[in-house]
């Protein structure tokens, strides 16, 4: 899946389908007014997502491994750690809908 510039591409489409036919902004082109009625995607749905796994504790830091690429990093609090640091993952909670 990839993402476009929908206005973009009704501009072309209209451009192209009436290249030769003088100010027919007005008229619909069949298949034009569906891009209106496309779904719109969130980029960040797309993310991936994954969850910490609190794997131990040493000198008041907790390894913390991620679910998705199984790295792992060391800090105090997993909560300031919003995405993978290695692979971008979004982190979840487990009460988040995924």
């Amino acid at each position: 899946m990839r993402l476009i510039d929908a206005d973009e591409l009704k501009k072309r489409a209209e451009k192209v389908c009436f290249a030769d036919i003088p100010d027919c902004g007005d008229f619909d082109v069949v298949g034009v007014s569906d891009i209106d009625i496309m779904p719109t995607i969130d980029p960040e749905s797309l993310r991936p997502t994954a969850h910490w796994i609190k794997r131990g504790y040493v000198c008041g830091e907790n390894e913390y491994e991620c679910s998705a690429c199984h790295e792992t990093e060391w800090r105090t609090s997993a909560s300031r750690m919003k995405y993978c640091m290695f692979c971008g993952a979004r982190m979840v909670n487990t009460d988040e809908s995924l």
